[in-house]
C-alpha cells in the first residue's frame, strides 16, 4: 500500500511496524519501501492523533520488545494527513465453528491431518481458511490437495489409511506453528511452517518420537535465514515405524547438519 500511495503522488513519510522484525516478506520491502525510499522503523507504533476535523499529525513512539508497550519518553510528532492501519489477516473460520472442527489455538485456522481433513470427518480445509499464506500459488496447491482428499474418501480409496490413528506434529524451538498438526505413517508430507523468531545459520531438525521413548532424526536440513514473516515449506516422509506417537519440528541455532 505504500508503493500505491507512492505512485499515485502521494509522500509515503514512514511506515512504523511494533514488532522488531518486518512483517512483511523480505522481497516486498526492497521493492515497495527501499526502491522509493520509504522509511521503515521497526519496534515502533502510533500512540495517538492530532487534528480538528481532519487529520494534521500522529504521534509515534518506540516500543518494548518484549511487552510492545510504548515508552516513556520516545513519542515524536510526524505531520502527516493520512493514517493507513494494516491489522493483518486471520482464517475465516465461521464455517467450521458452525460444524464444531477443532481449531488451532495459534493459526486460527482448522486442525487437519496429512490429507487437509479436519477434526470432523468428510469436512477438509486449506488456504487462507487454514492458515495465512505468503503466496497465493501455495493457497492454490494446498486446494488441490484437499480436493483430491476429499475425492479419495468419497471414493472409498483411503478408509485403510484414514483406520490408522495420526501421530501428533509438536511444535518446538524456534516454531510458531506447523500444518498439519497430524500425520499418519507411510505418507510423504510437506510441512508448513512458520518460526517464532529470526534466525540465520542454523538448522530445521525433524524428529519422531516412539513408543518405547527412543527418537529418530527424520530430516536435517540448513537453515540460512528464517523469519516469522516468511512461510517455510519442507517435504518429509512419515516412516512406517510401529509405535510412532508424534513427530517434532524445531529451529535451531548453529550446529552441524548432516
Amino acid at each position: 500500500m505504500a508503493r500505491r500511495m507512492a505512485l499515485q503522488g502521494a509522500e509515503v513519510v514512514g511506515v512504523y511496524e511494533l514488532m522488531d522484525t518486518p512483517s512483511g516478506l523480505r522481497r516486498s520491502i526492497v521493492q515497495c519501501l527501499d526502491d522509493f525510499g520509504i522509511p521503515l522503523e521497526l519496534s515502533c507504533t502510533v500512540t495517538r492523533l492530532e487534528g480538528e476535523g481532519r487529520l494534521e499529525a500522529v504521534w509515534v513512539s518506540d516500543v518494548d520488545s518484549a511487552t510492545l508497550s510504548p515508552l516513556t519518553g520516545t513519542e515524536r510528532r510526524v505531520p502527516c494527513d493520512t493514517l493507513l492501519l494494516s491489522v493483518g489477516l486471520l482464517p475465516e473460520n465461521e464455517l467450521a465453528k458452525t460444524v464444531e472442527v477443532q481449531l488451532d489455538a495459534v493459526t486460527g485456522g482448522a486442525q487437519v491431518d496429512d490429507a487437509l481433513q479436519t477434526s470432523v470427518p468428510g469436512i477438509f480445509a486449506c488456504g487462507n481458511a487454514l492458515h495465512i499464506h505468503d503466496l497465493a500459488d501455495y493457497a492454490s496447491e494446498e486446494g488441490e490437495k484437499a480436493g483430491m482428499s476429499a475425492a479419495l474418501r468419497a471414493a472409498g480409496a483411503e478408509e485403510a489409511r484414514m483406520a490408522i490413528a495420526p501421530a501428533s506434529v509438536m511444535v518446538g524451538e524456534g516454531v510458531r506453528y506447523v500444518v498439519p498438526q497430524q500425520v499418519r505413517q507411510g505418507k510423504r508430507v510437506i510441512f508448513s511452517l512458520r518460526p517464532s523468531r529470526p534466525l540465520r545459520n542454523g538448522h530445521l531438525v525433524i524428529e519422531a518420537h516412539l513408543a518405547d521413548g527412543s527418537k529418530k532424526i527424520l530430516k536435517t536440513k540448513r537453515v540460512t535465514v528464517a523469519v516469522p514473516a516468511e512461510m517455510m515449506r519442507t517435504p518429509i516422509d512419515v516412516p512406517e515405524e510401529s509405535g510412532l506417537l508424534s513427530v517434532s519440528v524445531r529451529l535451531e541455532a548453529g550446529g552441524d547438519v548432516e
